[in-house]
């Protein structure tokens, strides 16, 4: 046994710990010492739980003696530290065979001969679960199987589950299910989510949350996004691959500005957003085949501020490159503005905007004259959560910037936390439609605005199955739009869609990259796209995770429109 932190005294650690919950307590001690139970003699294991029992006994000011006192207690075992997940397996096991009868957490401690207290905080530490939680999810998968797989009426299924009333048993499914025993049964024997492609990598949450909403068809029935095939005349080359100094590129963008491309990204040396994160470019003179040596526009030495991930923009004829500046992985603390200067042909900084949003596509041009960025914002040097949008009411990028969002609190409407909304849009007829990824349920999402920007009605599912990453949307100037994601799970497969001109309904799918390409053996996922539309082309950046661990780098596709 092993004490972690020398720092402390006993007495300045019980007095850290007297005033939290006795579980709380006993998982501090566990840690703290690295105390193994498993092994230890009946009459400790009595005497520990004993202890944290007086402890849970207790008025808040007579603990912090009680705590000291089981200091002193575990001080004076000697036990081994060993890996004791399998005894998790064991208990979990034994839960599983007893699930039809009403056994306590105690009951179980005395059958494996093992400290309550211990028991309880090995099970959580190696499941992620309490025991509580994997019986009663034990019991809820069983309800489901019986809920779908026969037709036993609810009482029945609650009876034959262990509950101990139906009523009982429809208040538990409806907080843990969001919907009513009954509504999942028809859900699940619905013949549109058990036969469409759409929904065959989906859980039945995903399922649930899917018939909460409205719906959109966006997608052309003809097209089968479950067999679509890569397209191999799509022509493609690397912008940047990782080398001995940054193995890690992450969110590359492109846009072409008097005649070149360019493409810029961010890098780390091994771990993504760890230490260095110096934002990089490159220029390409020949449409994509071969790029300039890369070049660095913004960088902290030190790490001490992170840059992720760069986006560009063109306004009064200069381009403009913005990027978020972080406090740690995704906590924005501002957007930094660098305008490209020709003479040195580099970027230089402009200025700094105070608001914690994070960059998602490149800037937009309303049809009212001004511009839009979208993304995410939070509290400053916080996380994002919020999909929002910010306005140029001048029209310039050198200007201010203020703030939309998109939902109120970076909430879904059952209550849900929204984690990478990132956001894209596309503008039709006067509308603004802008797509989220969405990692808490694999069901995509849309929102809409009537007013180019300034308030949002939705969210509402749609019908093209790209799962969670980043999507990328746009309009083209021949009047279709476009969206580039990744269809199902994986990653793997990155797909560009193309609607009927001055429509959102999508009738053409070309298949980007599609797991491992002949053609680049190290390719093994294709991600995080962005588009830029240039002499009947459209130029598609992405990051290319490489095989067995070789780091990501960025790749370009050009399809001719």
């Amino acid at each position: 046994m092993t004490d972690k932190n020398v720092l402390l005294t006993d007495s300045e650690f019980a007095a850290l710990l007297h005033d939290k919950p006795t579980y709380e307590v006993a998982n501090h001690l566990f840690e703290h010492f690295e105390l193994n139970c498993i092994n230890m003699e009946a009459q400790n294991r009595i005497k520990l739980d004993k202890l944290f029992d007086k402890l849970d006994s207790l008025a808040k000011e007579n603990k912090e003696a009680a705590v000291l006192e089981i200091i002193e207690f575990i001080r004076s075992l000697n036990t081994e530290n060993t890996d004791n997940s399998k005894y998790a397996d064991e208990i979990k096991k034994y839960i599983e065979d007893n699930l039809d009868n009403e056994i306590s957490d105690k009951d179980i401690s005395e059958h494996f001969h093992i400290s309550l207290y211990y028991m309880i905080h090995l099970f959580k530490k190696v499941t992620g679960k309490t025991i509580v939680e994997y019986r009663n999810n034990l019991k809820l998968e069983n309800a489901k199987k019986l809920l779908t797989e026969t037709d036993f009426n609810i009482a029945e299924i609650a009876q034959r589950c262990n509950y101990s009333t139906a009523p009982y048993f429809s208040k538990i499914f409806k907080r843990e299910m969001k919907t009513s025993p009954v509504e999942y049964r028809k859900l699940m024997k619905n013949e549109y989510y058990k036969d469409n492609p759409l929904f065959k990598e989906c859980t039945d949450k995903d399922i649930i949350f899917h018939s909460s909403l409205p719906g959109f068809s966006l997608l052309d029935e003809k097209i089968d996004a479950s067999n679509l095939k890569r397209d191999d005349t799509i022509e493609f080359y690397p912008v940047k691959m990782p080398d001995e100094k940054y193995s890690f590129l992450h969110e590359s963008v492109i846009i072409e500005y008097e005649g070149m491309l360019f493409a810029a990204w961010y890098n780390c040396e091994r771990v993504e957003l760890s230490g260095r994160t110096p934002i990089r470019f490159s220029i390409s003179k020949d449409g994509g085949k071969n790029w300039s040596e890369t070049q660095t526009a913004i960088d902290d030495p030190d790490g001490i501020f992170l840059y992720c991930p760069p986006v560009f923009g063109i306004s009064d004829g200069n381009l403009y490159m913005l990027v978020n500046k972080m406090v740690a992985a995704d906590y924005m603390r501002s957007i930094e503005i660098l305008k490209f200067n020709k003479e040195i042909m580099n970027f230089e900084f402009v200025r700094s905007l105070p608001i914690p949003f994070k960059l998602n596509t490149n800037v937009v041009a309303l049809p009212n004259g001004k511009l839009m960025l979208t993304g995410r914002v939070g509290k400053p040097d916080g996380f994002p959560t919020t999909p929002a949008a910010l306005i140029s009411d001048s029209g310039k990028i050198d200007s201010e910037w203020r703030l939309v969002k998109i939902t109120k609190d970076g909430k879904l409407p059952d209550g849900s936390e929204q984690i990478y909304p990132e956001i894209s849009p596309i503008l039709c007829n006067g509308k603004l439609y802008i797509f989220s990824r969405n990692d808490i349920y694999k069901v995509p999402l849309m929102y809409i605005s009537d007013d180019f920007g300034e308030s949002f009605s939705g969210p509402f599912a749609f019908d093209i199955p790209i799962y969670p990453s980043k999507i990328y949307s746009g309009n083209l100037s021949d009047g279709r739009a476009y969206i580039i994601g990744n269809v199902y799970l994986g990653r793997k497969k990155l797909v560009l869609f193309l609607s009927e001109k001055n429509t959102i309904n999508f009738n053409k799918a070309i298949v980007i990259q599609d797991g491992d390409n002949p053609n680049f053996e190290n390719g093994m996922m294709w991600h995080y796209p962005c588009a830029w539309e240039s002499d009947g082309k459209l130029y598609i950046t992405y990051t290319v995770t490489l095989k067995d661990g070789k780091g990501r780098g960025a790749m370009i596709s050009i399809v001719n429109l």
